[in-house]
């Protein structure tokens, strides 16, 4: 029998199978109950923008329309965001130091992922605070 090599096109599929059969079944209920809760996401945000945003014809500043085509938009470019490099970057390190500590590493990515939404959401109430007062400093003048 011929050793495999990692330049074997096979190899990535003897990964997968390997890391399947090295997961307990904690180890799936895991990331079981991880995929479910990021597709429960994706679902509940689809539900609010198709069924209480959209209705309302919203508009912003000058008449633009809010509704369906910017809520596409906005997903496409959260999707595209999570794969930046700094994102990848992160989580590869964050892995690898579990993984040299002999640590269970297999919610990284979720938890990193819920990090950059959750600290985006601390600039929402001080932009609220102060975009009418300085609103008005900048139509009006200083």
């Amino acid at each position: 029998m011929t050793p495999r090599t990692i330049l074997d096109t096979d190899s990535y599929r003897l990964g997968l199978v390997r890391f399947r059969r090295s997961l307990t079944t904690k180890g799936r209920v895991v990331i079981g109950s991880m995929f479910g809760f990021v597709a429960g996401l994706h679902v509940v945000g689809w539900a609010v923008l198709a069924g209480a945003v959209v209705p309302q014809h919203l508009t912003l500043g000058d008449g633009d329309a809010f509704g369906l085509a910017l809520g596409v938009t906005a997903y496409l470019h959260g999707i595209r965001h999570s794969f930046d490099a700094h994102h990848i970057a992160a989580i590869d390190n964050t892995t690898r130091k579990l993984v040299s500590e002999n640590t269970k590493q297999l919610s990284v990515g979720l938890w990193s992922s819920s990090a950059t939404p959750a600290s985006s959401s601390d600039w929402i109430h001080p932009v609220r605070a102060t975009s009418g007062p300085l609103r008005g400093c900048v139509i009006d003048g200083w």
